[in-house]
């Protein structure tokens, strides 16, 4: 074959400038990849650096053991292992030639997950005289209606449903689910020590989650950036974008990569200087 017609050579690395960043959707209870399907267009659309947009899928669904036994093994994926197999999704995805930063988005109990993955692998990296290339990479979550404190509407779900079946999700949403908690207070723990800085975004009609279960009273003193609110109750926040909601998602994206850049302060949920 003639030289000429040879594939160009890649660059020693893509430059910075036509690097992507990995944004990771993670969908809530009782939900799929669709429910992504009108924001993250719009996203992608709205952004000043460029996507790629990926979709990790769980099974969170109800459904009665008495007649889809089957789906049993599914339902013993609780919070600890969704994030280990949320974190494996992400290193598989995550490409350094290609990507620049990595960017989870969570809904509901997405966020939960995307909490759980960042509780277990974030504070490694002070430990780790080598960390991956993907958890270096790893930059402030988006969190959109994500009930850390957990959901009082899981204690009425569970106790119609438990009858018939069994959801393993059902018990981290309560309120007092112990499992939850362990995982939001290293989360938390991450987040006060300066290692991760999440952008938190609460549905403005929330009729699942209320204000007071989506943030932990550590992070809602004098010393950190208030919670932000999308137009629309906790699905339709997703469903049916308005313009100022997507201008503070779209935001919250460019500046993840500012601050990587350190061109711009961080406007998330973090420890002001003064």
């Amino acid at each position: 074959m003639p030289a000429s017609s040879a594939p160009e050579a890649s660059s020693p690395a893509t430059s910075r400038e036509q690097r992507h960043a990995l944004v990771v959707f993670v969908h809530g209870f009782g939900s799929s990849p669709d429910t992504w399907s009108v924001l993250a267009p719009l996203l992608r659309e709205s952004t000043e650096i460029r996507q790629d947009q990926r979709f990790w899928a769980y099974e969170s669904r109800f459904y009665p053991s008495r007649f889809r036994p089957w789906l049993r093994r599914r339902r013993d994926e609780a919070l600890p292992q969704l994030g280990e197999s949320l974190w494996s999704f992400i290193q598989a995805s995550y490409d350094p030639t290609v990507h620049n930063s990595i960017i989870p988005i969570g809904h509901s109990l997405g966020g939960l997950v995307i909490a759980s993955m960042l509780s277990r692998v974030v504070p490694t990296a002070s430990v780790q005289k080598d960390p991956p290339a993907a958890l270096r990479a790893l930059h402030s979550p988006i969190l959109i209606a994500s009930p850390l404190l957990g959901a009082n509407f899981a204690r009425q779900w569970r106790r119609i449903y438990r009858k018939f079946g069994a959801n393993v999700h059902f018990d981290d949403l309560l309120p007092s689910s112990t499992r939850r908690n362990t995982e939001v207070s290293r989360f938390v723990y991450a987040v006060e020590a300066g290692q991760i800085s999440p952008h938190f975004y609460r549905a403005r009609n929330d009729e699942l989650v209320g204000f007071a279960g989506l943030v932990p009273d550590a992070l809602k003193g004098a010393n950190y950036r208030p919670c932000e609110s999308l137009d629309g109750n906790h699905s339709d926040c997703l469903r049916v974008v308005t313009d100022s909601s997507l201008r503070l998602l779209a935001r919250s994206i460019d500046t993840v990569e500012e601050v990587r850049l350190g061109q711009w302060p961080d406007i998330g949920l973090r420890q002001e200087d003064d």
